[in-house]
């Protein structure tokens, strides 16, 4: 006979192995979890600068329609007055193919409050537009809007400057600002 070779791994080979896969997985973990983490910053950054985008979006879009900013106005049995925080607009009142009615008005109310935003349409009866209520953001720290006069009857720009932060998923602020002038 022939001596029996015995093939294998020693003890030695298998812990290296054995070590060498552990580092592998704790790097892999690590990798998993710093992309969980920039995965979570960047909704942050996306949910808030969208935020920020619409209360802009907004504003510009009724604004640069508006026949004049109103010093107050009752919407939805609620009296609302233009402030540094409310800002009231009238829109001339469109019917069904665009023109403008005369003497009538809808009337556009955006304001904040305990840190959201929220934006109303109100049309007269008579309007083609459609009534709209719409929280625009959840996430805004300050909201400021300023007339370039005191007096309504002469107000022709107002101006927001605003901050929104959202905390993401791994407890980092995300901020984003608005300052913009209509």
């Amino acid at each position: 006979g022939r001596p029996s070779t015995l093939t294998g791994f020693t003890l030695i080979e298998l812990l290296v192995v054995i070590f060498i896969s552990s580092l592998m997985l704790i790097g892999l973990f690590g990798l998993y979890s710093w992309h969980s983490k920039v995965y979570s910053y960047q909704q942050a950054v996306i949910g808030v600068t969208e935020q920020s985008r619409y209360v802009g979006d907004t504003l510009q879009t009724y604004g640069t329609q508006a026949m004049q900013v109103l010093a107050s106005s009752t919407v939805d049995s609620i009296d609302y007055v233009s402030t540094t925080t409310t800002v009231i607009l009238a829109l001339p009142v469109l019917d069904s193919n665009g023109s403008p009615q005369a003497g009538k008005q809808d009337i556009v109310v955006m304001y904040a409050e305990n840190g959201k935003v929220y934006f109303k349409l109100r049309p007269d009866n008579s309007s083609s537009r459609k009534p709209i209520t719409r929280l625009l953001s959840d996430s805004a720290q300050s909201f400021n809007l300023t007339y370039d006069f005191s007096d309504f009857d002469k107000i022709k720009t107002v101006s927001v400057d605003a901050k929104f932060s959202i905390t993401s998923q791994s407890g980092t602020i995300v901020a984003s600002d608005l300052e913009q002038s209509v």
